[in-house]
């Protein structure tokens, strides 16, 4: 039995495994990382938004309620 070294590099764009033995590299992977996150999520606040403004406005003019207005937007 060989002792084996497990290592592990956590970049900003890529995390990277590999484990190793004394002479000889067993295994490797990197694995990239998405980027896109921070821009979905603001595309859907804004989205989001402007949806639920929307939507208080039209039940303004309508005369709804508040408590009727959450009822709607619960369901």
């Amino acid at each position: 039995m060989q002792p084996i070294s497990l290592g592990v590099d956590a970049g900003s764009k890529a995390i990277g495994i590999s484990a190793a033995a004394e002479k000889e590299e067993l295994y490797a992977a990197e694995a990239e990382l998405r980027t896109d996150i921070v821009d979905l999520l603001s595309t859907r606040r804004a989205f989001n938004g402007s949806l639920y403004g929307d939507i208080v406005v039209k039940a303004r003019v309508k005369g709804v309620s508040q408590d009727e207005l959450w009822d709607m937007l619960i369901m």
